[in-house]
């Protein structure tokens, strides 16, 4: 896997620095000084426009932004330091075999003080400066090899537009200087939150690179209650996004029968595992058009658990490169299974089950809940595990015990 990291705000803590070698120099031009906040908002630009949101644009001569330099250069020394977990992250993707470069809006020289002072140049193959090429985007390019998957790791919508720009996922590091990640792929609020993103992405390059050896437009992902099958088909979602495959979720919860259909049975595992979803209209409405047509643009209204009314209006597009990914429970049997594509089964024991749903569903519905997966939802999976098999018929099966570090079992 190869991580491209942004530097200021994403390894280094710049502000701190800034803000010593920003007010050295206003006091120096009897200017009042400014708060490390008001400093922080523009860091990542590169040094002439970084010193004009400070500066009379009439003092930004060659001799002013060297002095500037100078004073940076002091204060790294002095006072230049790395987030929390920074070395541990780096030292983890490195015993994971990944391969780290850094990109940086700051000149060579400003790069290499930064890594001889917080020692952490060893960990980098490629150190490059996007002054020297009309866009970041343009300078993560030279790096890119079509052998090796790649994320970007930024602050700022520089790193995320240079991301896209190159149809790469990005991870935003939330703890650094950037207001907006809404570009961002993922949102990391740590550094260590990091290291389970650039898992996932590698995790998500595999499954891709499998999935899409031939053509394909319906992919199934299938678990047991609380597997994370949500999690996990809204984060892959947003990997193919990133990617520039065009797709669209759709979950199974939102084809539930009312309840008064759902408890038609000789009992409530019978009844729920006969009559708890809408089949029918999925296939009428979604799934027989899309395979028909190739293309789909429907406008469902769909139910609302917690209020047993149709009330949830719901838009499923599908374009002719597009995918649809549907997630759900009781997946991969008929009428469903013949219409998906590829398959992935989300692997979890019931300890685990009963674990997440004391988490998730016991502050919502209290105890008794637990009771209900005991007697009901455990045995459903059991009886559906007997007739179809599903991880047996799946075309790749992950081990999501640990839902931030899923692995691929077969």
């Amino acid at each position: 896997m190869h991580v491209i990291f942004d530097l200021d705000g994403t390894l280094f803590q710049t502000a701190i620095c800034e803000y010593y070698a920003v007010n050295q120099l206003r006091s120096e031009y009897s200017l009042p000084s400014l708060s490390e906040q008001i400093i922080k908002q523009n860091i990542g630009k590169q040094t002439a426009d970084f010193l004009k949101c400070y500066f009379p644009e009439s003092y930004l001569s060659d001799t002013f932004i060297e002095h500037y330099h100078n004073l940076e250069h002091a204060a790294i020394l002095q006072h230049g330091s790395l987030f929390p977990d920074i070395p541990a992250l780096l030292e983890h993707l490195k015993r994971n075999h990944c391969q780290l470069d850094i990109c940086s809006n700051g000149s060579v020289e400003y790069i290499n003080r930064v890594l001889d002072k917080t020692n952490i140049r060893a960990y980098f193959r490629h150190l490059i400066t996007a002054q020297n090429f009309s866009s970041k985007a343009d300078a993560i390019r030279t790096l890119l090899t079509e052998e090796s998957p790649a994320v970007i790791v930024g602050d700022t919508t520089s790193d995320f537009d240079a991301a896209n720009k190159n149809f790469l996922p990005s991870i935003g590091a939330a703890y650094g200087y950037g207001n907006d990640l809404s570009a961002a792929t993922y949102r990391a609020e740590t550094p260590l939150e990091i290291m389970d993103l650039v898992m996932q992405c590698d995790l998500f390059y595999q499954i891709t690179k499998k999935l899409f050896s031939c053509t394909i437009q319906t992919i199934g992902i299938n678990g047991i209650d609380t597997s994370g099958k949500t999690v996990f088909s809204n984060h892959y979602s947003r990997f193919l996004s990133s990617r520039g495959i065009e797709n669209t979720v759709l979950h199974m919860d939102d084809f539930h029968n009312p309840a008064a259909i759902r408890r038609h049975g000789k009992n409530e595992i019978d009844a729920y595992y006969r009559h708890a979803f809408n089949y029918e209209t999925l296939v009428q409405q979604i799934l027989l058009p899309l395979k028909r047509e190739g293309i789909l643009n429907k406008k469902l209204l769909c139910l609302n658990l917690d209020t047993d009314i149709y009330e949830n209006p719901l838009q499923y597009t599908v374009t002719q490169k597009g995918i649809l990914i549907i997630e759900g429970v009781l997946l991969f049997r008929p009428p469903l299974i013949r219409y998906l594509d590829k398959k992935i089964y989300l692997h979890i024991s019931f300890e685990e089950m009963l674990k997440r749903a004391a988490e998730r569903d016991v502050p919502k519905y209290g105890t008794a809940i637990l009771e209900k997966y005991q007697n009901k939802y455990i045995p459903i999976q059991k009886r559906y595990f007997e007739e179809f098999h599903p991880a047996q018929n799946a075309d790749i099966v992950i081990n999501n015990e640990n839902f931030r570090r899923p692995v691929i079992l077969s």
